[in-house]
């Protein structure tokens, strides 16, 4: 009886153990992101075929991701301080994003005092900002794939050459956006280039590279 204790004590504990971060792709249109890992929990968004997410933590047999980065949720205005016309500071201790302009509705993820939020539109006491990368869902394992490491060797167009920040340097293929980084502003020269990725870094959801590992290709 002892043993079978320990044993039912080890795999609970080994399904909520520290989950190794890694990067999927929805296999298919229309994949319903929920609050909570339970095919009963409300739907609080849609993962189009080809999305690229993150998983950050692992339950049975659900991923617990963070929100695509055209998804949007909503804060309390009060909370926050405009900084520009597009970017609010958040002043609260702990802030939460909600999924629609409500008080009842659902957390879908929180924000420290100091975060920088983007904003899409105001409204009579509520924010609309991006909730990437801080709201959180969870999808069911059988809808995602694994991205590995080889599959991150692709061609694209280089449509914009800064300094090295994940979320602000973009090669774009069909209607995807992988994040890059050419190193320094004085690559500019390689901008609206056709090249050939031979080899990635990978970070989260971020896909870094390095400027001697970029083939060019062909001018169209």
């Amino acid at each position: 009886m002892k043993y079978i204790l320990l044993l039912i004590i080890y795999l609970l504990i080994s399904n909520f153990a520290t989950y190794s971060k890694e990067t999927y792709t929805a296999i298919k249109d229309d994949i319903n992101i929920r609050l909570d890992s339970t095919p009963f929990s409300e739907v609080i968004g849609k993962l189009k075929k080809d999305d690229i997410v993150e998983a950050i933590e692992e339950k049975y047999d659900w991923y617990k991701i963070k929100l695509p980065k055209d998804f949007n949720c909503y804060v309390k205005s009060e909370f926050v301080k405009k900084i520009d016309k597009n970017k609010a500071e958040v002043i609260a201790s702990v802030l939460n994003l909600r999924s629609s302009p409500s008080m009842e509705s659902f957390i879908i993820g929180k924000v420290k005092k100091g975060n920088i939020l983007h904003i899409i539109e105001e409204g009579e006491g509520w924010i609309k900002v991006k909730g990437y990368p801080y709201a959180r869902g969870w999808i069911h394992k059988q809808f995602l794939k694994k991205i590995e490491e080889k599959e991150f060797v692709e061609s694209g167009r280089i449509v914009q050459v800064s300094q090295p920040v994940c979320n602000t340097n973009y090669l774009f293929k069909s209607k995807q956006t992988y994040p890059i980084v050419i190193s320094l502003l004085k690559c500019a020269k390689f901008l609206d280039r056709n090249v050939k990725i031979v080899a990635k870094k990978r970070s989260g959801a971020c896909s870094y590279l390095v400027l001697q590992k970029l083939q060019f290709l062909p001018k169209k």
